[in-house]
């Protein structure tokens, strides 16, 4: 009988909707964004089109988690503030 031992076999790791929208903004970076997709994007991160919609609800709401994204990483001070002062930064 053949067994696999659990030890030798990487784990992937679990996908949540940050690391999804991470990738889809490495990969847009990459392609250019007219050329993302969703399918596209499920096969980047190793996983069934429609599995992406767990954690996108389609691409407007892709393109907008990337926005966030986007913003979170470049503007890391526009946490802490009001709507108008973030907007000045």
């Amino acid at each position: 009988m053949f067994t696999i031992d659990k030890t030798e076999v990487p784990r992937r790791e679990r996908l949540n909707r940050d690391r999804v929208l991470v990738v889809a903004v490495a990969l847009a970076d990459h392609i250019d964004i007219d050329a993302m997709s969703m399918r596209r994007l499920a096969d980047e991160v190793t996983i069934a089109t429609m599995a992406l919609h767990k954690h996108v609800a389609d691409r407007e709401d892709l393109l907008d988690g990337m926005v966030e994204v986007i913003i979170r990483v470049n503007a890391p001070s526009v946490r802490n503030t009001g709507l108008k002062e973030a907007i000045r930064l």
